[in-house]
């Protein structure tokens, strides 16, 4: 969250607008002159400086859509977000993301997101406290003190002006989410062929906004913001984020909507601190990863003991013979192989079946299993002795 300071000769001026708007014949259109601008600043700042309580619903839809305008495999998620903001460092928010496209709408328990201090943690998951997030969803969502779709700046936004004839008590703001903040949150959807900063930033960078607009919808009587609304419409180039090793036609398109809306604006009493079995959004997107290395090491290396079968009629072959058949793997056969030094552990091999291991920099240990003359494995995770999501 940011906030915007305003002098006294500012305050007292736009006080004097809201004043007059409030006493004229149609209170949703603004006068003649007004500075909409410190009209949003005000309002965001007065949100910001009080604390508040919200919520916040935000749909994410996704497509491909060919060249002629047909789309296919639309998938769509929604977060909702109930959230107590403190302060810009300090906010706390419980998460319920629902996913129609894979679990046919079913709520995912409910996730906690802290902000302490600059720093975003996560807690509520399966084991140990931590949750992966669902990556479509986007890093900004996850902190409830983010401004993006919240609480905007008007130095944010292009084009800002009050929608006149607007029913109601209230005005509206509309205006175009600006070029840094629209690539900000395309930058957060870790779009790209892998993630590789150069495939992230291209497809980034090839972002075509096809729709912007936000609303700001602010009460002309104490000048406080009743609704944040946004609508976020954006397409990328199909052969930016998918690599399927041939050119292909089309576009990847991404629909945004978003509706934030304070419930509860003053002081708010509730204390947080900082979480002890969560960890930080940061942390989990670098776990991921070091999670996808582990898993692919641990999928080559199956690989090679299924190729050795197939040239000896048995898994029981040398670690040197194991090392030509997959040269970028270091065997070993002590416990504790890390993925982030490319060994891979050879737990047990014989004529009918074979165990291989791998440990995370995470901390997950993954161990894949092989029995006969079939390339079929089964793959396991554990982290401190329990069971982790599965994988493969």
């Amino acid at each position: 969250m940011m906030t915007t300071t305003i002098g006294r000769a500012s305050v007292a001026a736009v006080t004097s607008m809201l004043v007059a708007m409030a006493g004229s014949a149609t209170a949703a259109d603004v006068l003649p002159g007004t500075d909409v601008a410190a009209m949003a600043d005000h309002a965001v700042a007065t949100l910001a400086a009080a604390g508040h309580q919200a919520d916040l619903t935000f749909t994410l839809s996704g497509a491909l859509r060919g060249t002629t305008g047909e789309t296919g495999y639309e998938s769509t998620s929604t977060l909702i977000v109930r959230q107590t903001v403190i302060s810009p460092r300090r906010a706390i928010g419980t998460a319920i993301q629902k996913r129609a496209a894979d679990d046919k709408g079913t709520p995912t328990p409910p996730v906690q997101i802290v902000r302490f201090d600059d720093r975003i943690y996560m807690s509520g998951g399966r084991y140990d406290g931590e949750t992966v997030w669902v990556r479509p969803m986007g890093q900004p969502m996850m902190n409830p003190a983010d401004p993006v779709f919240r609480l905007p700046r008007s130095s944010q936004l292009v084009g800002l002006a009050a929608v006149a004839g607007e029913p109601g008590p209230y005005v509206r703001l509309r205006a175009q989410i600006g070029d840094f903040m629209a690539l900000a949150f395309a930058r957060s959807l870790h779009l790209g062929k892998s993630d590789l900063p150069a495939d992230q930033n291209a497809a980034t960078n090839g972002t075509r906004f096809e729709n912007r607009t936000i609303d700001l919808v602010i009460d002309p009587v104490d000048g406080h913001l009743v609704e944040t609304a946004a609508q976020l419409d954006l397409a990328v180039d199909l052969n930016l984020v998918s690599d399927w090793g041939s050119p292909i036609t089309g576009d990847q398109v991404i629909k945004v909507t978003s509706r934030f809306v304070p419930s509860r604006v003053g002081a708010v009493s509730a204390s947080i601190r900082r979480p002890t079995s969560a960890i930080t959004l940061a942390t989990s997107r670098q776990n991921e990863n070091h999670d996808a290395v582990a898993q692919t090491l641990l999928g080559d290396a199956s690989s090679a003991m299924t190729s050795a079968y197939l040239k000896y009629k048995t898994y029981g072959v040398s670690l040197k013979e194991l090392s030509n058949l997959a040269p970028r793997i270091k065997w070993v056969t002590r416990k504790a192989a890390q993925a982030r030094h490319r060994q891979v552990e050879l737990v047990w091999a014989n004529d009918t079946g074979y165990l291989v291991a791998i440990r995370s920099a995470s901390g997950k240990l993954f161990t894949s299993k092989g029995r006969g003359d079939t390339s079929v494995t089964r793959n396991r995770c554990t982290f401190k002795g329990r069971s982790c999501r599965a994988w493969g």
